[in-house]
């Protein structure tokens, strides 16, 4: 059953989740809805490969740098504070 802060919609498991903004898929995924952290995973992952082409990590490929990334994006989710 979906939580109470979606109950007005009944199909909430059918919602197209890249529809909605960053931090209602936070809200999401705090509250246990995996589908909500793929897709700021994935909504992100452009930026943090971007990003990580400029650093360069002794005795690491490009991709260790860029899992180095998403592990970072994964906790920007976590800590992220959507009161402000």
């Amino acid at each position: 059953m979906a939580d109470s802060r979606w109950a007005d919609d009944a199909l909430v498991e059918q919602w197209d989740l890249t529809e909605l903004n960053d931090t209602a898929l936070v809200e999401r995924a705090r509250a246990g809805e995996d589908r909500a952290i793929d897709v700021l995973l994935a909504r992100y992952r452009n930026f943090a490969r971007s990003k990580a082409r400029s650093y360069f990590l002794v005795g690491s490929d490009k991709d260790d740098v860029v899992q180095e990334g998403m592990i970072g994006l994964f906790k920007a989710v976590r800590d992220f504070d959507t009161s402000q």
